[in-house]
Order: C-alpha cells, then sequence, then structure tokens
C-alpha cells in the first residue's frame, strides 16, 4: 500500500511539472506576439508621420515658391524679371566686343639670279656667299640624312641704326613646282645673330636636303618679317 502511494504522489509531481512548463511557455509566446504587435504598430506610426512630413515640406516649398508643386501654371521667373532681358543679353553675346585683326599680305619679290643682292627695302639686303653640296646630318627629330645643300648667306645693314634680325627666315625649295626641301641639323650651321649693327654685315649656314638630279632649279627664299617683301634667289645648284 505504501508502495502504491509513493508511486501515485512521484506521478502527481509530473503532472505538476509539465503543467507548469506549459503554463510557463503559453505565458512567453503571448508576451513576444504582444511585442512584435506593439513593434509593427509603432513603426506604422512612425512611417505615417515621414509620410506626413514629406507632404508638409513639399506644400510648404509650393507655397514658398509662389505656387503649388502641381501646378502646371506655375514657373519660376527669369532673373532679370522679364524674357526680353534674355533677349538683350543674348543679342550683346553674339555680338561681343573682339576687335577684327588683319592679316596683313606678304609681298614677294620675283626670283632674281643667284649671284644677285636682294633689297629689302629697309636698308638691309642679302646675297648669297656659296652654296656646297653636302651630306646632310639629322640630329633632330623628323629629319632624314641625305644628299643636301649647303648654303651660306650674308646680310648688310646700310642704316644709320641697329637692325633686328629676329624674324629673319631662310627656306629652300627646288623644281618647277618649289619642292620644299627639308631643313637638317648638320654639317656646320649657323645663324644669324639676334641684331645688326649699323653698317655691319653678318652670316648665317643652313642646310637642306635636296635630291641631286633635282638641282637644276633651286630657289633660296629669304624673308624677314612682314615689314619687308621676300627675296627669292632661283638659278641652277650643280
Amino acid at each position: 500500500m505504501g508502495e502504491m502511494t509513493s508511486f501515485l504522489t512521484g506521478r502527481r509531481a509530473l503532472l505538476i511539472g509539465a503543467v507548469v512548463v506549459v503554463l510557463v511557455t503559453v505565458v512567453v509566446l503571448l508576451s513576444g506576439g504582444s511585442q512584435t504587435a506593439t513593434d509593427g504598430q509603432a513603426q506604422d506610426a512612425a512611417d505615417a508621420s515621414g509620410e506626413d512630413s514629406v507632404s508638409g515640406a513639399a506644400d510648404s516649398a509650393s507655397d514658398e515658391s509662389g505656387g503649388r508643386a502641381d501646378d502646371p501654371q506655375s514657373e519660376p521667373s527669369p532673373p532679370d524679371g522679364s524674357a526680353a532681358g534674355d533677349e538683350a543679353a543674348e543679342t550683346e553675346w553674339e555680338r561681343g566686343d573682339l576687335a577684327a585683326v588683319e592679316i596683313e599680305e606678304l609681298v614677294v619679290n620675283d626670283p632674281i639670279a643667284l649671284g644677285d643682292v636682294g633689297d629689302f627695302g629697309t636698308g638691309l639686303t642679302v646675297e648669297v656667299l656659296g652654296i656646297e653640296s653636302v651630306d646632310g646630318e639629322a640630329n633632330e627629330r623628323f629629319e632624314v640624312a641625305g644628299p643636301a645643300l649647303q648654303v651660306q648667306l650674308q646680310v648688310t645693314n646700310s642704316t644709320d641704326g641697329s637692325v633686328s634680325l629676329a624674324r629673319t627666315q631662310v627656306d629652300v625649295s627646288y623644281g618647277e613646282d618649289r619642292t620644299p626641301g627639308l631643313a637638317l641639323s648638320g654639317p656646320d650651321l649657323a645663324a644669324f645673330p639676334g641684331s645688326l649693327a649699323a653698317g655691319e654685315r653678318a652670316t648665317a649656314t643652313v642646310v637642306f636636303r635636296v635630291p641631286v638630279d633635282q638641282r637644276d632649279q633651286v630657289q633660296i627664299v629669304v624673308s624677314h618679317g612682314t615689314d619687308a617683301p621676300v627675296i627669292v634667289f632661283e638659278g641652277a645648284a650643280t
């Protein structure tokens, strides 16, 4: 009889423990669900509040700009308050204040013989002292070494003052079509000085590539700025 009582007491304790566990689980689940519902309600309230804030800000901005944002007749005004001002500004921009730049044409004198003296008409004269056939040297980019002509020239200043030679330039061409010769960096190049004193003379040496079979008609062109005509020496350089 005592064993039966102990067995029933143990079973009762187990049942009571199971009931307690079930009750605790139910309480926890109910508490979590309530919290989830509360969080969802709070999020919905926050979203609704944000939408109201955005709508209020848009309405405020529309009112400050002088009309509703959805009003198709509300358009921003020009900076000066009129379309005429924009047209005037555009016209002034198109007209501009740039002055026209005149381009001076170079005067090219008729060719003269290689042995003649070229006169620039400014008190400065130029002449060809000599032409020599050389093996042209290529020391710079785009140069091509080969048969060339070395030309030595001399300028004379017959004026009472110093004359600038900074803009004096020499070119060599050949043939009836005046094909430009290729300037080379040697041998023995010599440039004119920057200026020439009154009554003085100065020489320069240039080298241009010219084919050997194209030297029956060679042109040596000397320019001295835009205020003087271009001097052209022409003849055979054989």
